[in-house]
């Protein structure tokens, strides 16, 4: 694949990728409503379980529910990287990095994303589960990564796959403060709920969508560059 930039792929994947996230916790938020029987909150970021819910055994799968969503989107991008049209191949190429794999990656190393924390509530103070859930992180991530990278045939191809691996890392912290510790947190806006979702959450994924929706052909590769 030679890889090819417009502002309308750019626009086109930073919507992906706020749907992707959102997409993430809806999937934690569910789930805890299944297992929980009643619904609880959830916001950009962040997703809580219904009341009375933490002696629930089966809280366990609220919390194991995104990182399976994640990692399964990011497969489904490998599978469609290896297909004859590439069409296809570019979005499994997008689908991968809207994921953001670095995050999991990473955040991993701190001890502090969901697999991580499943890992302290079964494993308490435990190295070895520790370092298994970063080898089964990492194990999830590397071959998308590594086939995304042999993918790549523009000149400079380190270059072209460090922009894609880092650059929606950073993006990560900048729609955090602006979507949900300003607007949401700060300034209330559309805070009122459905089902344990703010307004606010809901009409940024519907604009999310109608994006995607308006520049589908973009992500598939199929408009004119205007950087390469």
């Amino acid at each position: 694949m030679h890889l090819r930039i417009s502002w309308q792929y750019a626009v086109a994947f930073l919507a992906l990728l706020l749907l992707l996230a959102s997409a993430h916790e809806f999937t934690h938020h569910f789930t805890g409503a299944a297992v929980c029987g009643s619904v609880g909150s959830k916001t950009f970021g962040t997703f809580t379980l219904a009341e009375g819910c933490d002696a629930n055994p089966l809280r366990f799968w609220a919390t194991a529910a995104g990182p399976i969503f994640t990692f399964l989107a990011i497969w489904i991008g490998w599978y469609l990287l290896t297909r004859d049209d590439l069409r296809m191949r570019w979005f499994g190429f997008t689908l991968i990095f809207a994921n953001v794999p670095i995050n999991r990656m990473i955040v991993a190393l701190t001890g502090h994303n969901d697999e991580q924390w499943m890992a302290k509530q079964m494993y308490p103070n435990s190295k070895l589960a520790f370092w298994l859930v970063i080898l089964i992180v990492w194990g999830c991530c590397l071959p998308p990564l590594f086939a995304a990278w042999r993918a790549i045939e523009n000149r400079r191809r380190w270059q072209w796959f460090a922009g894609f691996y880092i650059l929606p890392f950073a993006l990560l912290p900048l729609s955090s403060a602006l979507l949900e510790n300003y607007l949401l947190l700060k300034r209330h806006v559309l805070v009122q709920t459905v089902y344990g979702a703010p307004y606010l959450v809901l009409v940024v994924d519907a604009v999310s969508i109608a994006i995607c929706l308006v520049m589908w052909k973009s992500l598939m590769g199929e408009r004119p560059p205007v950087a390469e």
